[in-house]
């Protein structure tokens, strides 16, 4: 994982970062201590730094009353509770609504546009199984017109959102495959 400075735009990014290094290292990481100082030692600036500040005084405070600390600053649980009261952005969610009604395509590929509709998918919690009418529409109107109307009058009109992100990135691909030959044919020869 890469320093966090307590930047709420990048939590949940370094938040997945972390739990990736957990599960590639699961034994090293059994004991939640472990976890919890290795998290604190990539909080080295900003916000972040104010929050290892605070959890390592309060757990010496704890400690020293002689409080058992196992369920609180002993405990990943109560941990990341803790990071995210502090660190969560409590609007991401309507925002990632917000931003993927308005997410077009554009000159991008449909694979890049797919990867950032993805995420903004993801954050505003939306599935493919219980929101697929919806994700749909959104394909339908928020990928460039001509490439949908070729999925649409191809034939075979895909079933759900996973057809129609198949399909949309394949026709996307050919016809800028095809863009490439023809360029290249334009002046004599064949692109690599």
């Amino acid at each position: 994982p890469e320093n966090f400075s307590g930047d709420k735009k990048k939590y949940q990014a370094f938040r997945e970062s972390l739990l990736l290094h957990f599960e590639d290292n699961a034994v090293y990481f059994e004991d939640d201590r472990k976890k919890i100082s290795f998290v604190l030692s990539f909080m080295k600036e900003g916000e972040a730094v104010a929050f290892r500040t605070d959890w390592l005084e309060n757990r010496v405070d704890a400690q020293q009353m002689g409080l058992d600390i196992t369920n609180t600053y002993g405990s990943w649980p109560f941990f990341t509770d803790k990071m995210e009261e502090r660190f969560k952005d409590s609007f991401e969610k309507e925002t990632a609504k917000n931003e993927i009604l308005t997410l077009k395509q554009g000159n991008e590929t449909a694979q890049a546009f797919f990867e950032k509709f993805e995420e903004k998918k993801r954050w505003a919690g939306y599935n493919s199984r219980m929101n697929e009418e919806f994700l749909v529409s959104l394909l339908r109107r928020n990928m460039n017109k001509p490439l949908v109307d070729r999925v649409i009058y191809g034939g075979h009109i895909p079933r759900d959102y996973q057809e129609w992100k198949q399909e949309l990135i394949r026709i996307d691909y050919i016809w800028r495959e095809r863009e490439k030959e023809k360029k290249g044919s334009e002046f004599g020869r064949k692109p690599n």
